[in-house]
């Protein structure tokens, strides 16, 4: 009985554990030639599933520099996958500098940009807004087709926190990292960024509920609430140039998913311990 039980048990078992593999969706590029880039520099569009205007988004494997760069507005997306917002909470970190001369208010840098298949545009954005009044940054979540229109920004930040002053339109090494996690509900999502200043160490965006973390409720719409499939990348919009130093992506399952496999691994580990006796 004991041996009739396991053997039902473990392909069970395995097939969760199939499932949960699959969910746990990840991609990371420093743009190496470890990792099979080439250029010194060359279009980045075609290589290792990155598609981008031909010509106008470069990488360079030069060991001083491994970074992709980008001039006006353009925008590039990693289609060697796509990632699925149901199966639980999705991390998007970059790691960038950029140059930006103003020319008054206006969306700097979208860092970071989501697109679904199933709308054919943009489902959300985290990016940089200037305010010429005031010459300073602040953090805003996009705007765009399925999320609330009235979320507001992070506090404001001023040129120097991010490395520029006066006759220095050159950032430090920046990065932001944006978790979106899925509600039970549409419009109970969970968004939080943070921004980082890599070459002097601080916090540039750390606020609300957590100490690193800028965390807001978000909206969602009914079909990114249930697609399961969104495109990763970033968009230069008005900046001057960028360079992405590093960029990933990974889905982690939700709690729920963690509960079942632990009890399962439990049930095993006790029918095991039975069959021995």
């Amino acid at each position: 009985m004991n041996k009739l039980f396991l053997a039902i048990l473990v392909p069970s078992l395995s097939a969760i554990l199939v499932s949960y593999s699959q969910d746990t969706q990840a991609a990371s590029f420093d743009f190496t030639t470890a990792e099979g880039f080439t250029g010194a520099p060359a279009n980045l569009n075609g290589q290792n599933g990155w598609v981008a205007p031909a010509g106008s988004v470069l990488v360079n494997t030069d060991p001083s520099k491994e970074f992709v760069y980008s001039a006006g507005q353009q925008n590039t997306y990693w289609g060697g996958g796509t990632f699925d917002p149901t199966a639980g909470a999705m991390t998007f970190t970059t790691d960038f500098k950029f140059n930006y001369t103003t020319a008054g208010s206006g969306d700097a840098f979208n860092v970071i940009r989501l697109g679904a298949e199933t709308t054919g545009g943009d489902i959300a954005r985290i990016y940089f807004r200037y305010v010429e009044s005031a010459d300073n940054y602040r953090m805003r979540y996009s705007t765009g087709n399925g999320f609330d229109r009235n979320l507001g920004s992070s506090d404001v930040f001023d040129l120097s926190e991010v490395g520029q002053g006066a006759g220095d339109a050159q950032s430090d090494d920046l990065r932001v990292t944006w978790t979106l996690t899925r509600g039970v509900t549409a419009d109970a999502w969970t968004s939080a960024v943070s921004l980082a200043n890599l070459t002097s160490g601080g916090t540039i965006v750390g606020l609300g509920f957590g100490t690193d973390t800028w965390e807001r409720t978000v909206t969602v719409t009914e079909t990114f609430h249930n697609d399961t499939s969104i495109s990763w990348g970033f968009q230069t919009a008005n900046i001057t140039n960028a360079n992405i130093l590093a960029t990933s992506a990974s889905v982690v399952p939700e709690p729920s998913s963690y509960a079942l496999i632990f009890s399962m691994l439990t049930v095993a580990l006790i029918g095991s311990r039975r069959v021995r006796c």
